[in-house]
């Protein structure tokens, strides 16, 4: 039966305490996430009892409700709608904002996401077929989907501007054009050549900006403060000719002269420390942060590694973060297959086949997490031991990303052709067999479904 979103989207903004206690609203893949004026003024159980709602979390400073896969259908009626201050919109402009990392990344980073998983699933893809002989990197379908595939991380920037644009509340079309610039051939040529470029005296760095992650979002917020005090300052009448322009003016040379450089040398330092951490002991490292990420994500939190291992990606031209991580959705499937199995209630059968799909298929976990794992708590802590070995699996083989992927079935041959790909598989294959089993065999019967509703 398919839901109403309407009612959904409606009843959700009532239970929050309504559009006065919003400042903004934004969403990931599966979650709504507010950031309101008054907590206390949630209803946490209520929103809970939303039908089509899972889970209800406090983290970094939002106010996070699970939904899952359908929530782009509910985050599109709260904006025709008009329900809430949506982030970006003037609404959530004129809203004094309090951000938070979460918020921040959240804002600017998930609504890039789609086109950085579609992008890396194409090269992943390519990878496969070229590494099979299927196709040839001299052939003509090969440059054309390899530049469909590239293009995207190389404008990433200009992606993140108009996101930070939008969550810190200045023009988007001069945010647009202070980090176009940065990217502008020819500009990038004159920085290359012999004697280098200044501006008034100034040395501009050879910088290479392209792929970059750290600048632009910087340089943004530092021109929100900007367009902000001059809109103070500069009369109302003139306010849209000489804002927009003085703006350019200050901010172009700024970036390039300052913020830029910095802000490269700050993603590069990053990108060291977490090499550095990293190489003391791939195996330990690699399973304590995979034993972790289900309690991450349990918490929102995260989406905070999302922009360290881009960084890494971007730096480094690889990660070993993200990898170590690979067998948590495939534990999830796993677990919530394995009750699928055993228990006799229909309801939750269908539920645990649901979750499984979800998981394995499309790589979202929070259904079969929120719905079934954590409710029942042992395939959970079962989930996090098996994860944790899957990591130990991953940093022995130095398994890496050299591109964003989501995680599941459909992407497992692509890992396998990365660095240490037998990584990928192993983990993959503890978490969900590992877990499944010790799920079934010991971690679930029907005796818990009275425990866990009471």
């Amino acid at each position: 039966m398919a839901k109403d979103y309407a009612k959904m989207a409606c009843q959700i903004i009532e239970k929050v305490g309504g559009r006065d206690n919003i400042q903004t609203v934004t969403h990931c893949i599966t979650r709504l996430r507010f950031v309101l004026k008054d907590e206390s003024k949630a209803d946490v159980e209520a929103v809970n009892q939303v039908e089509g709602v899972i889970k209800v979390l406090r983290s970094g400073g939002q106010f996070q409700v699970v939904i899952g896969t359908h929530v782009t259908d509910v985050f599109k009626v709260i904006t025709d709608q008009n329900l809430a201050p949506v982030v970006g919109s003037d609404a959530a402009s004129e809203e004094k904002k309090k951000f938070s990392v979460l918020d921040v990344i959240g804002s600017v980073f998930m609504p890039a996401m789609g086109g950085m998983m579609a992008t890396g699933l194409l090269k992943g893809l390519l990878v496969m077929l070229t590494t099979l002989g299927v196709l040839s990197t001299e052939s003509d379908v090969y440059t054309v989907l390899y530049a469909a595939g590239d293009a995207f991380l190389y404008f990433l920037p200009l992606a993140l501007s108009i996101t930070a644009a939008r969550k810190f509340g200045c023009n988007q079309f001069v945010a647009f054009a202070v980090v176009a610039t940065l990217l502008y051939p020819n500009l990038a040529t004159a920085m290359a050549a012999e004697g280098g470029l200044s501006f008034f005296g100034l040395p501009i760095t050879n910088v290479t900006y392209s792929t970059s992650v750290i600048p632009p979002i910087v340089a943004v917020l530092v021109l929100a403060q900007l367009e902000k005090l001059l809109n103070k300052l500069i009369p109302e009448l003139v306010r849209g000719i000489f804002v927009p322009l003085l703006c350019l003016l200050i901010m172009v040379p700024l970036t390039l002269v300052v913020i830029g450089p910095a802000m490269i040398w700050i993603g590069e330092v990053v990108a060291s420390v977490y090499l550095f951490v990293y190489g003391l002991n791939p195996a330990i490292a690699g399973t304590i942060m995979a034993f972790l990420w289900p309690l991450l994500v349990v918490m929102g939190a995260h989406m905070a590694t999302f922009p360290i291992a881009i960084n890494n990606m971007l730096v480094n031209g690889y990660d070993t973060m993200l990898p170590v991580t690979t067998g948590t959705n495939y534990a999830m499937a796993g677990a919530a297959l394995a009750v699928a199995l055993k228990t006799r209630n229909q309801k939750l059968k269908q539920l645990g086949y649901t979750t499984f799909i979800s998981a394995i298929v499309g790589g979202v976990t929070e259904p079969a997490i929120y719905g079934i794992v954590l409710k029942y708590k042992k395939p959970f802590y079962i989930a996090m031991v098996m994860t944790g070995i899957g990591g130990l699996m991953a940093g022995i083989a130095g398994s890496q990303f050299t591109m964003m992927l989501t995680t599941c079935v459909l992407t497992l041959p692509a890992m396998g052709m990365f660095p240490g790909g037998w990584g990928f598989i192993a983990a993959s294959v503890i978490g969900f067999v590992g877990t499944g089993v010790c799920t079934y065999l010991f971690g679930f019967d029907d005796s818990m479904l009275e425990a866990a509703d009471s």
